[in-house]
């Protein structure tokens, strides 16, 4: 308990709470730091989940366009301004 605190009243929540648990204002501020850490975190899978989306779409794209493809032919013989 806190030593400055009349023995003959119990000290008030806020003060016990601070000698045992530690600062409240502190712990607060700790809280929501945890808070928004959780938040960014959330906020950083996501953006990469859609980045993610973005690049299997592309993919998926290129896959299907391979069948369009076409074997470009060689000339038969050489054009004649060739060297």
């Amino acid at each position: 308990m806190i030593s400055s605190w009349p023995a003959e009243r119990p000290p008030p929540i806020a003060c016990s709470d601070a000698a045992t648990l530690g600062d409240t204002l502190r712990g607060q501020e700790a809280a929501i730091k945890q808070l928004w850490l959780l938040a960014y975190r959330e906020a950083q899978v996501e953006t990469f989940a859609d980045a993610y989306l973005a690049i299997a779409m592309c993919f998926t794209v290129a896959v299907v366009m391979v069948p369009l493809m076409h074997k470009v032919a060689p000339p038969k013989s050489p054009s004649p301004d060739a060297h």
